[in-house]
């Protein structure tokens, strides 16, 4: 499926700023949320697209790449599922 210029934009964005919250998190020792809503929903599915497919290995090396990695082992990083994820979107609903 082709995907629109604009969508990929999106997409691209929501991988980034992915890694770099994850970066973030490392640096300061806590943990990742993901955003939970925008005002247009079509971009904001191409941005979660892209926001959920940054794996564990590529975290993991964008987080070596930046010289970040020294401090801190990454062994304590680990994937959840989408269904934890909407759990918690479901219960920050209510």
């Amino acid at each position: 499926m082709a995907v629109s210029k604009w969508n990929q934009e999106w997409y691209d964005k929501g991988r980034a700023q992915r890694l770099a919250e994850q970066l973030k998190a490392h640096q300061t020792k806590t943990s990742v949320h993901l955003p939970l809503a925008t005002h247009h929903a079509t971009a904001f599915s191409f941005w979660r697209k892209g926001w959920n497919s940054v794996t564990l290995d590529e975290i993991k090396q964008h987080i070596r790449d930046e010289g970040k990695a020294n401090s801190v082992p990454l062994d304590y990083l680990a994937t959840v599922s989408y269904t934890h994820l909407r759990a918690h979107e479901t219960v920050l609903d209510l």
